[in-house]
């Protein structure tokens, strides 16, 4: 169904002017029969949206509202039992609150999930942000588990690859991962003195 998917959304962003969205609508019908458009008519059609900029890149995101989010945050931080603001952390830096993201390597989402890693986590719309946020939580907690609850490894994991982490017995040299690791602590510290402080920890998150 994904190369489905990609192949409709290449074609329709090698047809768009430079710089325009390309967008795919999804309608399921009583059978279970999935059908995509570009074109919306007839049905009820449901957004899945591909924030693509002409290189691909992330070029055009723009923050989201972290309190929008803070439902489905505490929901998989309950039921994954992870502390919900190491949840937001990657959320801020993987995708900015951004539920529609999409990275040059076809990471989607709030959590930047790619497509093989969020079918392992039963997610099928990558870019609700209720299952995307549950899937990526779900992936987090598979890796401080492998990771024997160390966060930067596991975050390093998150980023590069656990098994780019075990090759290197540590965290990659790569600059994009070792940036990642320093950037989600120190929100994830930032949201932790706020918590302490009786401050709102969505003004934090959303401050660049």
């Amino acid at each position: 169904m994904w190369r489905l998917v990609c192949i409709i959304v290449v074609t329709l962003w090698l047809l768009a002017p430079a710089g325009s969205q390309a967008e795919i609508f999804t309608y399921k019908d009583a059978n279970g029969k999935v059908f995509y458009t570009n074109i919306p008519v007839g049905a009820p059609y449901h957004p899945m949206i591909f924030r693509l900029s002409r290189s691909g890149r992330r070029s055009n995101i723009r923050p989201g509202n972290p309190a929008e989010f803070e439902p489905h945050v505490r929901a998989a931080a309950s039921y994954y039992d992870v502390d919900p603001r190491l949840i937001k952390a990657v959320i801020k830096i993987e995708s900015n609150f951004d539920h529609l993201a999409v990275s040059d390597k076809g990471a989607r989402g709030l959590m930047q999930l790619m497509p093989d890693t969020a079918a392992e986590m039963n997610v099928y719309n990558l870019f609700d942000p209720r299952e995307n946020i549950m899937g990526g939580t779900c992936y987090l907690k598979q890796l401080l588990g492998r990771f024997n609850g160390n966060l930067p490894l596991s975050l390093a994991a998150y980023n590069a690859g656990p098994s780019a982490v075990e090759r290197c017995g540590g965290i990659p040299s790569y600059g994009e991962t070792q940036r990642y690791v320093h950037d989600v602590l120190l929100y994830y510290k930032k949201l932790s003195a706020a918590a302490s402080a009786g401050r709102p920890e969505w003004h934090v998150a959303a401050v660049n």
